[in-house]
């Protein structure tokens, strides 16, 4: 058990490659409330859980 999770796997390329714009979402919303439409704290917990819900 790794972080609450049973088992953990690398990043497969086309996650690796969304990182960035991701991260640059999260930015952009950050500083000036546009962007992806998510609240900051949702953003973080789908990021650190991308596999939960995106209500």
């Amino acid at each position: 058990m790794i972080g609450g999770y049973n088992s953990v796997r690398p990043l497969t390329d086309a996650e690796y490659e969304l990182l960035p714009t991701l991260g640059q979402a999260a930015w952009i919303h950050e500083g000036t409330e546009v962007g992806h439409g998510l609240l900051a704290s949702k953003l973080a917990r789908l990021l650190r859980d991308p596999y939960g819900a995106w209500e």
